[in-house]
């Protein structure tokens, strides 16, 4: 397998007749979100089935796993999730954190290898046979203890890494770079980071330069803005904060992640979310709305110029210009 584990999404590949293959669901999605569900009776959910529960039972469905794994308790990383997070974590053995859930302890690793089997069954499903072997990209700033605990999180679902690679590297590899000593630039807005990496072709592989990140700028940034554009104007005509329902606002979220992709393509997106809220009176409000790029971008005016930062960080860390640039390549998610 190939396992791309992302903080939002994670996606599975495997070679089937001499292609890669992205190995979907049993609901058709290749793109599988990093979310793991416990439930009353002590089952567990995972993947895309989990994610409807983040907002019906926020303090046991756990997401943003990743940003946790090989983590201290004291870290400052741990320290931000605490106050974000709605679901609990404390501090386990050795100082490592760890995720509280129904009077239980969960170390990370054993948390994200609940996600990691499910793929490793669907793969199994895919090929028709035993899957014992994986492929997985970390981010290139992941730190020994860090990759650590995914080789863990690898051994508890039930099969080996046979190679951790950086996330720019398996990139650059995957479109086949070729050029000795040629220099690449290499974007990635992943769901809730942001990263610049430059990078050197040699020897057939790929040397990282250098890395600039941002921790806390990704999809999920550009969908609240909309979420907040939206809300902000559903208020000022009836009255009523969605951000304030759970229900509604997962609705709104979902509707707002949409209109985003379609203005990728398209000049303007429309809204429909019917039934978004029921007046006290019994009457219920639609969300019906339309979107254009001119109104959208500007609302993404300070974030995109924060990745502008990144670059000119990445650049310099690695003593070099634009001029030097040999290819550039954008890296997100899909469609």
């Amino acid at each position: 397998m190939g396992i791309d584990l992302g903080t939002h999404a994670t996606r599975l590949a495997v070679m089937a007749q001499d292609r890669v293959v992205l190995v979907a669901d049993t609901g058709g999605e290749t793109q599988h979100a990093s979310v793991v569900s416990f439930l009353p009776d002590d089952s567990v959910v995972v993947g895309n089935a989990a994610r409807s529960l983040l907002y019906s039972a926020p303090d046991t469905t756990v997401f943003g796993t990743k940003r946790l794994l090989g983590r201290f308790f004291f870290s400052e990383e741990v320290k931000r999730a605490r106050l974000k997070l709605p679901f609990k974590l404390v501090e386990g053995p050795g100082g490592v954190v760890e995720i509280a859930v129904r009077e239980r302890n969960y170390g990370v690793p054993e948390v994200t290898a609940l996600l990691l089997r499910d793929l490793r069954l669907l793969a199994e499903t895919s090929l028709g046979g035993v899957v014992d072997r994986a492929v997985i990209t970390v981010p290139a700033h992941f730190q020994a203890q860090q990759r650590d605990s995914v080789r863990r999180a690898v051994e508890l679902a039930g099969f080996a890494a046979l190679d951790i690679l950086e996330e720019p590297t398996a990139a650059a590899l995957a479109v086949g770079l070729q050029g000795e000593g040629a220099k690449v630039a290499i974007f990635e807005m992943g769901g809730t980071s942001t990263s610049v990496t430059v990078a050197e072709l040699s020897g057939g592989g790929v040397r990282v330069l250098s890395n600039a990140r941002d921790p806390y700028l990704g999809g999920e940034d550009l969908d609240a803005r909309m979420v907040g554009w939206l809300a902000e104007a559903f208020q000022q005509r009836h009255g009523v904060d969605l951000r304030a329902q759970p229900a509604a606002l997962a609705r709104l979220t979902a509707a707002a992640e949409h209109a985003k992709k379609v203005l990728s393509t398209q000049e303007q997106a429309h809204l429909q979310v019917p039934l978004i809220h029921t007046e006290a009176t019994g009457a219920a409000l639609d969300l019906d709305a339309t979107v254009t790029r001119g109104a959208w971008f500007p609302l993404l005016r300070e974030l995109l110029q924060r990745t502008f930062k990144l670059c000119d960080e990445a650049l310099r860390s690695a003593q070099l210009t634009v001029a030097n640039v040999d290819h550039v390549l954008l890296v997100g998610g899909v469609m």
